[in-house]
């Protein structure tokens, strides 16, 4: 099933960081990089699984995963601040492709972090430009979104994949 296409994020978004992957080798280093943005950011905040901060990791992840795997590269990530939101921005060179959920497509073929955004009732939105295919995601602050246990177990699952992934360096 396809993303619905959107605009960009808000203009109004302050960009705070960006990064630029080659491949795939890069991802480890996206997640302490992100999280120590994410917590710079928000340093009242107690981060616990299942946090805001786990949340943008995994699904920032997943998504440079999907566009590094399924998309032209360079895949840019860049994480916004929109008030008391935090955006993140996904970005391949692939801008004939739509953005489509994983149930559309045969496994491996991508859109987990799509499907998994969604699962956890974030927005999500998708939009091209001239040389680019965006995905972005917003995050509500801590306390805003749901912590029902049906978001908290599917969470807890998925970042365990994540932190312990098989044949990676455990950091």
């Amino acid at each position: 099933m396809p993303v619905t296409v959107s605009t960009a994020p808000p203009n109004e978004a302050q960009t705070l960081h960006v990064w630029v992957l080659d491949d795939e080798t890069q991802l480890p280093n996206l997640k302490r990089s992100l999280l120590d943005v994410v917590v710079r950011q928000r340093p009242s905040e107690k981060f616990t699984l299942g946090s805001v901060a786990d949340k943008i990791i995994l699904i920032a992840t997943e998504l440079a995963t999907s566009a590094l795997r399924n998309g032209l590269p360079p895949t840019i990530v860049r994480l916004l601040r929109n008030g008391p939101c935090l955006i993140v921005d996904i970005a391949d060179h692939d801008t004939q492709v739509p953005a489509e959920f994983a149930d559309a497509q045969p496994p491996g073929a991508g859109g987990l972090g799509l499907r998994l955004a969604k699962s956890l009732d974030l927005t999500v939105n998708w939009y091209v430009t001239d040389s680019t295919k965006n995905v972005w995601v917003e995050f509500l602050p801590e306390g805003a979104g749901d912590t029902s246990p049906r978001h908290t177990g599917l969470l807890t699952k998925a970042l365990g994949k994540l932190r312990h992934p098989p044949n990676s360096d455990a950091g």
